[in-house]
């Protein structure tokens, strides 16, 4: 079993005891989330030694569980393999993301942290309230500016899951800006109404 945050179960489910889905690299793995009253303890039980061994999940590793379907309980997972990513010692996080931090502008902006799914699928997640708060139609037309170059892109919103994607040309934009597994893009909306993402890139290899 695993331990998790207790505020996150109390948010998210109401019973003791439900049923979820994990997924991880296109398999759907069945478990199930506990809630203890009495301890004040939430866990994934039954089904984490399957998502074990089907991940190859190793000591060091980090695990970020995205819950993209709340109607009939589904995570997404990602995967920080520590083989891969250099850890800042004192806080537990990715070097690269404790830069990206840093970034500060006048403009809107949201952050990614690319994983191995990222790579993998023709679309990226990012922040349901910066799609609402700028961008009006369901599926607009971006573009996304890296080092002068310009890649066109189409944004996806699903409102009955509250999710928003980066998609049509989010894989010719990986391949152009050479992506890796452990980088932070900082997504900078530099101009708005002709809908330009400036991205800043930190590299996991420094």
């Amino acid at each position: 079993m695993q331990n998790f945050q207790v505020s996150f179960y109390k948010k998210h489910f109401k019973d003791d005891e439900q049923d979820i889905q994990i997924r991880f690299e296109r398999e759907l793995l069945p478990a199930k989330v506990c809630y203890h009253q009495h301890n004040s303890l939430a866990i994934i039980s039954a089904g984490w030694r399957l998502f074990a061994l089907t991940s190859k999940l190793q000591p060091g590793d980090v695990t970020v569980f995205e819950l993209i379907n709340r109607e009939d309980p589904l995570f997404d997972v990602h995967i920080y393999r520590a083989h891969e990513q250099a850890l800042e010692p004192r806080t537990g996080e990715f070097r690269p993301q404790i830069e990206a931090q840093k970034f500060s502008s006048e403009n809107p902006f949201f952050m990614v942290k690319i994983m191995h799914d990222n790579l993998l699928r023709s679309r990226t997640s990012i922040p349901n309230a910066f799609f609402t708060k700028y961008f009006k139609k369901k599926e607009p037309n971006v573009k996304i500016q890296f080092e002068n170059k310009l890649w066109p892109a189409k944004l996806l919103y699903y409102p009955s899951l509250s999710n928003a994607y980066i998609s049509s040309g989010w894989q010719h934009f990986i391949l152009a800006s050479n992506l890796k597994a452990g980088d932070v893009c900082v997504f900078e909306l530099i101009k708005v109404e002709e809908r330009v993402l400036d991205v800043h890139i930190y590299r996991a290899d420094g």
